[in-house]
């Protein structure tokens, strides 16, 4: 996935830069060098976009799944 497409799906799903650093457990920062272009958005992010742009899965749901991998 290009940084380009990247950016397309977090605007048609209303992701902030912010938003997808909380979904994907990165920083804001990953994020930023991810959308401009100057590192690969990794395969992961980029099936978690397509999962969210797709309805496979939900943010509710991934902010769960995290919160429950988290937990000591």
């Amino acid at each position: 996935m290009t940084n380009a497409q990247l950016i397309e799906l977090m605007n048609k799903n209303n992701l902030s830069r912010e938003d997808l650093a909380s979904l994907s457990g990165k920083s804001v920062r990953q994020v930023y060098s991810w959308t401009s272009g100057l590192f690969s958005v990794p395969r992961s992010v980029a099936l978690l976009v397509l999962a969210l742009d797709e309805g496979l899965i939900y943010p509710a749901w991934v902010v769960s799944a995290i919160q429950k991998i988290n937990r000591p």
